[in-house]
């Protein structure tokens, strides 16, 4: 094939460069383009069709936790009211393997207590990483976060090399600084323990096996893109470096805007949970396969109207996709 070389677009390139640091790493992009090549009729799974084969959930309350440099909890408690409400949904069944399931809180579900677990940013990393080398090709995954999400500043040194999330004081300069959007562990006060959005991409995205599907609800701030997948109407979100698309069907559907605020309020169920995470079950229990296009709409339209008092102005949703022919989904 002489002309795969050809292939190789600025995103490529780019790519590469940053995988320079993790040489296992580095011919990611290569093999996606190969397996559309040698294998464009190879058996998959679709985000159009049958329900997801593996979950993973990670639910965070933040109990007893402060902002750096403010007096004020930040513990949420919306989360405890998502995980409940997700597990139903996907019938979960405590023991079966194709759940995963992380929480920093004690609870129960059909009579069963179950304890908090350790989540800090490498118990959270390493429970994806994991999550993920369990995926087949056939595999349509399904995962959950629903906790806090945020704008950190980090060296750009650091990114490139480690690919790193780590919150910096101010420095002098800001040539040598990179923002980034970052899900935060229950450690996030000390030093790295951001999990960044490139971390969030090479985990997730990238490790993924060819043919494996990926549904993804992000309910936190500023988890717009978040995993950096290209195409015209994916702009919110990115990164130092421009990604290539994925050979995999991916859709994530994400709290709110780079910046914005993902909102717990009043659910129209009387209960107090995530704004996004209920009105994504609310609206499959309604479509169980829906277009994209009415999926934005949708959750446009709620999202505005369940948070329209807020102070920080109406919540924002953004559905991302890793190719934008993508139509059809069954999310569940």
């Amino acid at each position: 094939m002489p002309h795969l070389l050809f292939d190789l677009r600025l995103g490529h390139i780019l790519d590469l460069v940053q995988r320079l640091a993790h040489p296992t790493q580095l011919f990611e992009p290569v093999f996606g383009l190969l397996y559309d090549r040698l294998n464009p009729s190879g058996k998959v799974a679709s985000l159009s069709e049958g329900s997801p084969t593996k979950y993973f959930i990670c639910t965070l309350t933040y109990p007893g936790l402060n902002w750096p440099g403010s007096e004020d909890s930040k513990t949420i408690v919306g989360p405890k009211h998502d995980l409940e409400s997700v597990l139903r949904s996907i019938g979960f069944v405590h023991g079966d393997p194709m759940f995963v399931v992380i929480t920093d809180f004690d609870w129960m579900y059909d009579g069963v207590s179950v304890q908090a677990q350790r989540t800090t940013r490498v118990d959270i990393e390493q429970a994806m990483r994991d999550f993920i080398a369990s995926l087949s090709s056939h595999d349509k995954a399904f995962i959950l976060f629903s906790g806090h999400g945020e704008v950190v500043t980090i060296p750009r040194s650091g990114l490139q090399a480690q690919g790193r999330a780590a919150l910096m004081p101010a420095l002098p300069s800001h040539d040598q600084l990179e923002s980034t959007q970052a899900l935060l562990a229950t450690d996030f006060k000390h030093s790295e323990s951001a999990i960044s959005s490139s971390v969030l991409r090479n985990l997730i995205v990238d490790a993924l096996p060819p043919g494996a599907a990926l549904v993804v609800v992000i309910d936190a701030c500023s988890s717009g893109n978040i995993l950096q997948l290209p195409g015209p109407n994916n702009d919110q979100g990115g990164g130092m470096f421009l990604k290539p698309r994925p050979p995999n069907e991916i859709i994530l559907i994400a709290g709110a805007e780079i910046g914005k605020r993902a909102y717990s309020e009043i659910l129209p169920s009387g209960c107090f949970g995530g704004v996004l995470t209920d009105r994504v079950l609310a609206y499959i229990g309604d479509h169980p396969n829906t277009d994209v296009n009415g999926l934005r709409t949708y959750l446009t339209e709620e999202c505005r109207k369940l948070t329209k008092h807020e102070g920080g102005g109406p919540q924002q949703p953004v559905v991302s996709l890793s190719n934008p022919s993508i139509g059809q989904v069954a999310l569940l």
